[in-house]
């Protein structure tokens, strides 16, 4: 059975009081993707302007860490 893993979605730039240490958020109205730091902000960790797709693969269990192939 497949996991689906749900961020916290909006159409703006996230603010950090909503966000725990870590949390990531997805601004949906310019596809960019944060996540609050340790400091207590918000931090863009995709800022380039490229449109990457969909990544799709499977999980390799025989390894010790799981790889996507």
């Amino acid at each position: 059975m497949a996991v689906q893993i749900r961020l916290k979605r909006g159409s703006t730039t996230p603010s950090a009081g909503s966000f725990a240490e870590g949390e990531p958020a997805w601004d949906s109205s310019n596809s960019k993707l944060y996540v609050k730091n340790a400091a207590g902000t918000m931090v863009l960790i995709n800022p380039g302007s490229q449109d990457y797709g969909l990544i799709t693969g499977t999980v390799d269990s025989s390894t010790d860490y799981g790889s996507i192939v």
